[in-house]
């Protein structure tokens, strides 16, 4: 699913597993879950293609809490992460508390290319596995799809038995006997709110309602009255250097009328004025971020 950056192939051959996939029972070359002739990117869309990809080797776990009740969640067995990982919407919802590393850690997804930036990780915690139990820090990345993913690092600490075929996990003890459902359909569920929670929520209107003033377009339409306690007068050094401008901009002939409007405008409204100053900047529009046509103005400082 996901590595780090950290060399885990060495890892897999110091132990004679196959550095691609990570099981036993063939040698990397001849790997067939990931052919070597293939780059990461074909492998990882034939993986996509596959009909039994949706299917997940999910085990339920918990984590025992003495003052609030006990977190319960599914975790993801994946070879193929080198590291394993703990959801950031997992621990929000649940309040587990986090610190920041030291060294930034970089998720190389499975399409050989997506990199994304981890950098904190949890406090120790307890984690149970029906019956095994043990303390734990994962760090924590930003994922909605698994509450939790134990990766080779956990595998080789472990080094539980393992049949993919059946989708089940056992322990060295003989007596911890983890079997994982088969999942091929996930759906996600939304908590119902309660009425208090609904009392708490703001109404549509807000932040309106409560600062008319603010978002009044009128008030908008004009400067402030003047303060002499802010208001100043931009005054260049002598015989210092002016700071550099940057050309002005080639802007096609639409947008050329927009600034014309809209210099026109902020001129009637007294907003802006004429300058003769030699320093100056570049005016041009750009779309917003919540819309594909609406244009907004923006100054380039």
């Amino acid at each position: 699913m996901a590595n780090i950056e950290n060399e885990g192939w060495k890892q897999r051959r110091l132990k004679g597993l196959c550095t691609r996939c990570g099981m036993s029972n063939h040698k990397s070359e001849n790997c067939h879950v990931y052919p070597a002739h293939q780059t990461n990117i074909e492998n990882f869309n034939k993986w996509k293609m596959r009909p039994s990809c949706a299917s997940l080797f999910l085990i339920d776990f918990h984590i025992p809490n003495k003052t609030t009740p006990t977190i319960c969640g599914k975790v993801l067995i994946d070879s193929g992460a080198n590291r394993s990982l703990i959801s950031k919407e997992f621990v929000n919802r649940n309040g587990i508390g986090t610190s920041l590393l030291s060294d930034i850690m970089y998720l190389t997804l499975t399409d050989g290319v997506t990199k994304k930036a981890v950098t904190c990780q949890t406090h120790s915690i307890p984690l149970v596995i029906n019956g095994h139990e043990e303390r734990i820090e994962l760090p924590v990345f930003d994922s909605t799809e698994y509450d939790m993913i134990l990766g080779l690092d956990w595998l080789m600490k472990h080094n539980p038995r393992i049949d993919w075929n059946t989708h089940s996990l056992i322990f060295s003890d003989p007596n911890l006997n983890v079997c994982a459902n088969m999942v091929t359909n996930l759906h996600a569920t939304t908590p119902a709110v309660t009425n208090d929670e609904l009392y708490q929520l703001p109404p549509p209107s807000w932040p309106m309602s409560e600062f008319p003033k603010v978002f009044d377009i009128k008030e908008q339409m004009q400067l402030p009255k003047q303060r002499e306690e802010w208001d100043f007068d931009v005054k260049f050094k002598e015989n210092e250097p002016l700071p550099r401008c940057r050309p002005l901009f080639k802007l096609p002939r639409h947008q050329q009328e927009l600034v014309a409007d809209f210099i026109r405008k902020e001129l009637k409204s007294g907003k802006i004025r004429v300058s003769n100053s030699p320093v100056g900047a570049n005016l041009f529009f750009v779309l917003k971020n919540d819309s594909t046509t609406e244009l907004r103005p923006c100054i380039e400082i």
